[in-house]
């Protein structure tokens, strides 16, 4: 669909440059350079577009970025930046994070040389907050088989799991240091049992931080009576001055077996 946007739209809108630059007696030619940047203009906005309708109806904005950014852009860039790893260092790997949320339906072009993906996976924080441990180890394993099912063959790990928490919040809810712990352990058992994953890793080490205007994020959509420290992501297994919390010894745990 882009691509069918662009050999309409591209020609009207150098058209209407020349003429407004012939107005102001500047003699533009529709060379390459120019019909370069329209495109890539013409581009960005097809995908702003898109990414605004998708916050308000996602299944449009989705078909939208799916039919418009198979081609061109980003995996295009990246299709070449895979390829120049390998022609520069045929040892290493290429290997690209995406954001688990929005798994692409499947592996295009973007992906054709990529060797490991890493995904994100925040089922029990973002997503089912209030769920029960049953119900989030399914979430968890439904996104898992459709991430196998998306990249065959691909080396793949969660490369972002966790929650926010500190003692701020009442104990076992979400926030806090125990609820916490507990959904870092369901990940971490979950994850240990999918014998093709390849790795996890826990977001994050430790407590940072961030511009003063940041309040914890889309959490307080699902969680509004949150306490989070303005400023700070207190994802972290220790707190912003090195204490570890008890998600630290809890994942700990996990990755031994116990």
């Amino acid at each position: 669909m882009l691509d069918s946007i662009t050999r309409t739209a591209v020609p009207y809108i150098i058209g209407a440059l020349i003429v407004l630059a012939a107005k102001i007696g500047l003699d533009l030619h529709p060379d390459t350079t120019i019909t370069q940047a329209v495109t890539f203009a013409v581009s960005l906005g097809y995908y702003w577009l898109a990414r605004l309708l998708e916050r308000t109806w996602p299944n449009l904005g989705k078909v939208l970025l799916s039919l418009g950014l198979a081609r061109g852009g980003q995996p295009q860039y990246v299709d070449a930046a895979a390829q120049l790893v390998h022609r520069l260092d045929p040892g290493r790997p290429a290997a690209i994070d995406v954001w688990g949320t929005h798994l692409p339906a499947y592996a295009g072009l973007m992906y054709r040389h990529i060797d490991a993906v890493g995904a994100t996976n925040y089922a029990g924080w973002y997503d089912d907050t209030y769920a029960n441990p049953a119900t989030i180890h399914a979430r968890i394993e439904e996104w898992l088989t459709r991430l196998h099912a998306t990249f065959p063959g691909k080396v793949l790990i969660v490369s972002e799991f966790g929650a926010e928490a500190n003692a701020l919040n009442a104990p076992g809810t979400p926030g806090s240091e125990i609820f916490q712990s507990r959904l870092l352990t369901e990940h971490i058992h979950t994850y240990d049992a999918t014998p093709w994953l390849t790795g996890a890793l826990v977001w994050n080490l430790q407590d940072f931080a961030l511009a003063p205007s940041f309040a914890g994020g889309s959490i307080r959509r699902e969680v509004p009576n949150i306490r989070l420290v303005r400023g700070i992501n207190q994802k972290g297994l220790f707190t912003y001055d090195g204490q570890p919390k008890p998600a630290a010894a809890a994942v700990r745990r996990a990755f031994n077996g116990s």
